[in-house]
């Protein structure tokens, strides 16, 4: 999983994108500080959507 987030952020020809309700269309890329490390942060992705929390 790591790999693929890396490699969403470094390839400029992909881009996810998501309307906010009102409009306004945001890429993950630009609202994220760097989508593979937010994986194992304490409100990142992996505490907040997986079942299995802890992934030493």
């Amino acid at each position: 999983m790591s790999q693929f987030l890396w490699f969403l952020e470094e390839e400029d020809s992909v881009d996810i994108t998501f309307d906010n309700g009102s409009g306004e269309t945001i890429s993950i890329k630009e609202i994220s500080d760097g989508l593979k490390g937010e994986l194992f942060t304490e409100d990142g992705w992996i505490s907040r959507f997986s079942r299995k929390k802890n992934m030493e």
